[in-house]
């Protein structure tokens, strides 16, 4: 999944932050809570501060 090679990049590089449009909400027509739910999920066990930028 490429949310989780995105955390093992941030792990592996000392990335502390991370800002990330709603991906999967535009064109792709998820839906944003769902996406959500899967990206605290995934870095749930980090200290990785995720800033979610809406357009």
């Amino acid at each position: 999944m490429a949310i989780e090679a995105m955390k093992k990049t941030a792990i592996d590089n000392g990335i502390k932050k991370i800002a990330m449009p709603q991906i999967g909400a535009g064109l792709d027509r998820l839906e944003w809570s769902k996406n959500r739910g899967i990206i605290q999920k995934v870095f749930e066990d980090t200290d990785i501060e995720i800033l979610v930028c809406k357009v």
